[in-house]
Protein backbone atom coordinates (compact mmCIF):
# COMPACT_ATOMS: atom_id res chain seq x y z
CA UNK A 1 0.00 0.00 0.00
CA UNK A 2 1.15 3.46 -0.65
CA UNK A 3 0.09 6.15 1.14
CA UNK A 4 -0.27 9.61 -0.38
CA UNK A 5 -0.34 11.89 2.77
CA UNK A 6 0.14 15.55 1.16
CA UNK A 7 -2.45 17.89 -0.14
CA UNK A 8 -1.39 16.56 -3.90
CA UNK A 9 -4.77 14.11 -4.84
CA UNK A 10 -2.66 10.99 -7.24
CA UNK A 11 -4.96 11.86 -9.51
CA UNK A 12 -3.28 14.69 -10.66
CA UNK A 13 -0.45 13.31 -10.74
CA UNK A 14 1.72 12.40 -13.98
CA UNK A 15 2.07 8.45 -15.39
CA UNK A 16 5.44 8.35 -13.99
CA UNK A 17 5.21 9.17 -10.41
CA UNK A 18 1.70 7.17 -10.56
CA UNK A 19 3.87 4.00 -11.55
CA UNK A 20 6.55 4.39 -9.16
CA UNK A 21 3.72 4.40 -5.89
CA UNK A 22 1.96 1.29 -7.66
CA UNK A 23 4.93 -0.66 -7.12
CA UNK A 24 3.88 -0.93 -3.45
CA UNK A 25 0.77 -1.61 -4.23
CA UNK A 26 -2.80 0.26 -3.97
CA UNK A 27 -2.08 4.28 -3.62
CA UNK A 28 -4.63 5.36 -0.53
CA UNK A 29 -4.93 9.62 -0.45
CA UNK A 30 -4.78 10.62 3.14
CA UNK A 31 -4.74 14.49 3.20
CA UNK A 32 -2.61 16.14 4.60
CA UNK A 33 -4.40 18.21 7.36
CA UNK A 34 -4.20 22.20 7.26
CA UNK A 35 -1.54 23.54 9.31
CA UNK A 36 -2.39 27.63 10.43
CA UNK A 37 0.63 29.48 11.53
CA UNK A 38 -1.01 29.95 14.90
CA UNK A 39 -1.28 26.69 16.09
CA UNK A 40 1.54 25.88 19.20
CA UNK A 41 4.13 23.55 18.83
CA UNK A 42 2.07 21.23 21.68
CA UNK A 43 -0.94 21.34 19.69
CA UNK A 44 1.24 20.40 16.42
CA UNK A 45 2.53 17.09 18.74
CA UNK A 46 -0.92 16.31 19.74
CA UNK A 47 -2.04 16.39 16.01
CA UNK A 48 1.21 14.37 14.54
CA UNK A 49 0.13 11.77 17.50
CA UNK A 50 -3.38 11.16 16.10
CA UNK A 51 -2.56 11.47 12.01
CA UNK A 52 0.37 9.54 12.47
CA UNK A 53 -1.85 6.78 14.37
CA UNK A 54 -4.33 6.82 11.62
CA UNK A 55 -1.05 6.18 9.20
CA UNK A 56 -0.57 3.29 10.91
CA UNK A 57 -3.38 1.97 11.33
CA UNK A 58 -3.87 1.79 7.47
CA UNK A 59 -0.25 -0.32 6.99
CA UNK A 60 0.46 -2.07 9.67
CA UNK A 61 -0.96 -5.09 7.97
CA UNK A 62 -0.23 -4.49 4.68
CA UNK A 63 3.08 -5.82 2.91
CA UNK A 64 6.20 -3.23 1.52
CA UNK A 65 4.01 -0.35 2.38
CA UNK A 66 5.35 3.36 2.04
CA UNK A 67 4.24 7.07 3.13
CA UNK A 68 4.58 9.66 1.10
CA UNK A 69 4.72 12.60 3.64
CA UNK A 70 5.24 16.14 2.20
CA UNK A 71 3.56 19.47 3.71
CA UNK A 72 3.93 22.03 6.45
CA UNK A 73 7.75 21.45 7.50
CA UNK A 74 7.25 21.14 10.94
CA UNK A 75 4.48 19.19 11.03
CA UNK A 76 6.10 16.82 8.40
CA UNK A 77 9.20 16.42 10.35
CA UNK A 78 6.85 15.21 13.53
CA UNK A 79 4.93 13.08 11.20
CA UNK A 80 8.30 11.35 9.35
CA UNK A 81 9.95 11.05 13.28
CA UNK A 82 6.28 9.34 14.74
CA UNK A 83 6.32 7.23 11.68
CA UNK A 84 9.97 5.95 12.14
CA UNK A 85 9.87 5.21 15.99
CA UNK A 86 6.56 3.54 15.13
CA UNK A 87 8.52 1.45 12.31
CA UNK A 88 11.47 0.91 15.05
CA UNK A 89 9.16 -0.58 17.62
CA UNK A 90 6.82 -2.79 15.24
CA UNK A 91 6.17 -6.30 16.39
CA UNK A 92 6.27 -9.19 14.27
CA UNK A 93 3.05 -8.74 13.44
CA UNK A 94 2.67 -5.67 11.95
CA UNK A 95 4.57 -6.65 9.04
CA UNK A 96 3.91 -2.76 7.03
CA UNK A 97 5.48 -1.35 9.96
CA UNK A 98 8.23 -3.49 9.63
CA UNK A 99 8.83 -2.26 6.27
CA UNK A 100 7.52 0.62 5.93
CA UNK A 101 9.13 3.26 4.09
CA UNK A 102 8.44 6.96 4.58
CA UNK A 103 9.34 8.95 1.15
CA UNK A 104 9.57 12.49 -0.14
CA UNK A 105 9.29 13.20 -3.73
CA UNK A 106 11.91 14.17 -5.58
CA UNK A 107 11.52 16.72 -8.67
CA UNK A 108 13.52 18.90 -10.77
CA UNK A 109 12.34 22.18 -10.76
CA UNK A 110 12.68 23.55 -14.01
CA UNK A 111 12.37 27.63 -14.48
CA UNK A 112 11.11 29.10 -17.66
CA UNK A 113 11.06 33.00 -18.00
CA UNK A 114 8.33 34.47 -19.81
CA UNK A 115 8.95 38.03 -20.92
CA UNK A 116 5.87 39.99 -22.60
CA UNK A 117 6.33 43.87 -23.04
CA UNK A 118 7.86 44.95 -19.96
CA UNK A 119 6.56 42.22 -17.74
CA UNK A 120 8.83 39.06 -16.84
CA UNK A 121 7.35 36.23 -15.38
CA UNK A 122 8.90 33.09 -13.64
CA UNK A 123 6.96 29.68 -14.39
CA UNK A 124 8.41 26.65 -12.61
CA UNK A 125 7.86 23.20 -13.39
CA UNK A 126 8.08 20.67 -11.03
CA UNK A 127 9.70 17.03 -13.19
CA UNK A 128 9.47 13.96 -10.56
CA UNK A 129 12.45 11.71 -10.63
CA UNK A 130 11.28 9.69 -7.48
CA UNK A 131 11.04 9.00 -4.33
CA UNK A 132 13.64 9.26 -1.54
CA UNK A 133 13.49 7.84 1.63
CA UNK A 134 13.56 9.74 5.15
CA UNK A 135 16.67 7.53 6.88
CA UNK A 136 17.83 7.82 10.74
Amino acid sequence: MFINYTNHPSASWGEKQTNEAKKYGEIVDMPFPNIPPQMTVHELVDLAKTESDKVVAAVEFEKDSAVLCQGESVFTYMMVNNLLDKKISAHSQQIGLIGLKVVSAVSERKVVEIIEGDVTQKKSEFCFEGFREYTR
